[in-house]
């Protein structure tokens, strides 16, 4: 009995998930991801069967079955994105600054090199949007 519950629950859910889709409102941005491909524009529509986007000036007709997740953009992921990019230069600039020969052996050297490689590689992370995945195909 129990089983059955659960693969109801599982089948109410797969029909939620496209139901969110389905309530997008038009010009909402998104991505689409597929088996080999992915698009970035905005949404024109959304039927039972399909998801109509506007990507540069082009419009993509694209088949549920064949989209493999859908994804609403979200700014809320862009202070984190800056988070890790800052940590990654950091450790990338750190150590290349321990390992120029010449005046930068200095140990004072090492956290400016991490310092600049922080705010270069972190600004890149913030400048990467985010996406939250409101579908994806089971």
């Amino acid at each position: 009995m129990r089983l059955v519950i659960l693969l109801a629950a599982c089948l109410v859910c797969q029909a939620q998930d496209w139901a969110v889709v389905k309530q997008l409102p038009p010009e909402k941005q998104v991505i689409v991801v597929l088996k080999k491909e992915r698009f970035y524009g905005r949404v024109q529509s959304v039927s039972d069967d399909s998801l109509v986007v506007v990507e540069n000036k082009k419009v993509i007709t694209i088949a549920k079955p064949d989209i493999r997740r859908v994804g609403i953009r979200s700014g809320s992921a862009r202070g984190k994105n800056a988070a890790i990019g800052a940590a990654i230069g950091f450790g990338i600039g750190f150590t290349i600054g321990a390992l120029i020969p010449g005046d930068f052996e200095r140990s004072e050297t090492r956290p400016v090199f991490g310092a600049i490689g922080a705010l270069a590689v972190g600004a890149i992370g913030a400048a990467i949007p985010g996406y939250s995945t409101i579908y994806k195909a089971k």
